[in-house]
């Protein structure tokens, strides 16, 4: 999440300073995780209790390296499972003689739940991006674009932006606009925003008007035309005004995009300032609205951040709060979730030191539903935990049958192996599992866990 909304800034002013430019995706990472969870509904307080006598003795070992990684439970100090991948492949220590491999995203076939594309409320950790990649492309538009230009001399005051010199409107005519598509595919960096244009289609004559310092900097740009996927066109207006100067990096975005028939249509407020505050410490603060409604049904989703860099010259030091919420079609209140990071951020790129907490609740309407605060240790991994196996099953030739009771049997081994352990460490407290189970099936239980060994 901190990596979501404090990544690396534009070069001139990043909010990170000590570890500006970390490139980390090539970097093999382990990750230490452990929870102290204060609150947690539906659960009543006898109830929480006795989960909390289970989560406190859980922790978390994340390895992450390119193509490969691990995410381990462990039980007191024991590890109780782990699930490794490989490449396309993936495997679990409770089958130790099988590894499971599929043409697509074996880990989600065999868990029965997509592992891909995770995101938080359509929150993408290269959100970012779109700010770094859109400033690159709006540099470029002059000259490229200086054949479709009217420029004029001005001297208008752009609201906490600065004093534009220049006014220049650009107006492509309806036959130009394949020819313009291109152009700003080629002056836009490769990545999520040139993956948008991309798949747009552009309608009618389209216009942009930039202002611009007496350098030649932009400070607002305002674009009006009509585009969209194929078949989907959107009578699109945006406007973002800009800062990048010593003072402050500053943006406000606004998008309305409504369908050319019909009442679908997307909205985004967007402002994001990042500042050096009176002590030297960087700030960022910010928030953001997007509304999307499709087919009468309303979904909108929405965030606050306010982030402190108290940087040294050997770490960053993050504390602040980020809030996002949601609210689909339907409901009548946002549930959300919140953030509070306390972290320091040091070492290097090739063998970073990341330490600290994370505050974390779950949130339902005004109330918070779920409390923890999240102890997090990362450092340079220096191991791999794949291991050879003897078999491979191929998950995408099985049929539905076939998967499902592969996916079950996986499913009961890995929940032996996790609870097992809890309840030889837990001993006679262990009356959260029990509660409400007859007595057969905890004899059982307790027969199955006997073989475990438990490392104080």
């Amino acid at each position: 999440m901190l990596l979501m909304l404090a990544g690396t800034a534009l070069a001139e002013a990043p909010f990170l300073r000590h570890s500006e430019g970390w490139a980390l995706e090539n970097t093999p990472l382990e990750v230490y995780l452990s929870a102290d969870i204060t609150a947690l509904l539906p659960y009543d307080d006898d109830r929480f209790a006795m989960l909390k006598e289970i989560t406190d003795n859980l922790s978390l070992r994340l390895i992450a390296a390119p193509d490969e990684g691990s995410v381990s439970i462990y039980v007191s100090n024991s590890e109780a499972l782990t699930l490794a991948y490989l490449d396309d492949a993936v495997q679990l220590s409770c089958v130790p003689e099988t590894a499971f491999t599929a043409d697509s995203d074996p880990m989600g076939l065999l868990l029965g739940a997509s592992t891909q594309n995770i995101s938080l409320y359509g929150l993408r950790a290269d959100a970012e991006a779109l700010l770094n990649d859109g400033w690159v492309l709006l540099s470029g538009i002059s000259p490229a674009f200086d054949e479709y230009a009217d420029r004029r001399s001005v001297k208008t005051a752009i609201t906490d932006m600065g004093t534009a010199r220049s006014c220049t409107d650009y107006t492509i005519p309806k036959g130009d606009v394949e020819a313009m598509k291109e152009t700003l595919l080629s002056l836009c960096p490769e990545g999520w925003l040139h993956d948008i244009i991309a798949g747009l289609t552009f309608s009618g004559k389209q216009t942009l008007r930039v202002y611009r310092t007496e350098d030649e900097v932009p400070l607002r740009m305002e674009y009006n035309g009509t585009c969209g996927p194929e078949g989907n066109l959107r009578t699109v207006k945006l406007v973002w005004r800009m800062r990048r100067d010593d003072t402050a990096h500053r943006d406000e975005v606004t998008l309305t995009s409504p369908a050319k028939s019909g009442g679908n249509k997307n909205t985004l407020e967007f402002e994001r300032i990042i500042k050096t505050n009176k002590s030297g410490a960087i700030e960022m603060d910010g928030s953001f609205t997007y509304t999307v409604v499709l087919d009468k049904q309303t979904t909108t989703r929405k965030g606050e951040f306010e982030l402190t860099n108290a940087c040294t010259e050997e770490s960053d030091v993050i504390t602040g709060t980020v809030k996002l919420q949601q609210k689909l079609p339907g409901e009548d209140s946002f549930t959300g979730v919140s953030f509070a990071p306390n972290l320091t951020i040091a070492g290097s790129q090739d063998d970073p030191a990341i330490h600290g907490t994370l505050e974390v609740s779950g949130l339902s309407g005004k109330n918070v539903a779920e409390h923890a605060m999240i102890s997090v240790r990362a450092n340079r991994a220096e191991e791999s935990l794949w291991t050879a196996r003897e078999e491979t099953m191929n998950l995408s030739v099985l049929t539905p049958e076939q998967l499902a009771s592969v996916q079950q049997q996986v499913a009961a081994k890995a929940a032996t192996a996790l609870v097992r352990p809890l309840i030889i460490l837990l001993g006679d407290t262990a009356d959260w599992f029990f509660r409400d189970m007859a007595p057969e099936d905890v004899e059982a239980i307790l027969d199955a866990a006997g073989s475990v060994t438990i490392i104080e």
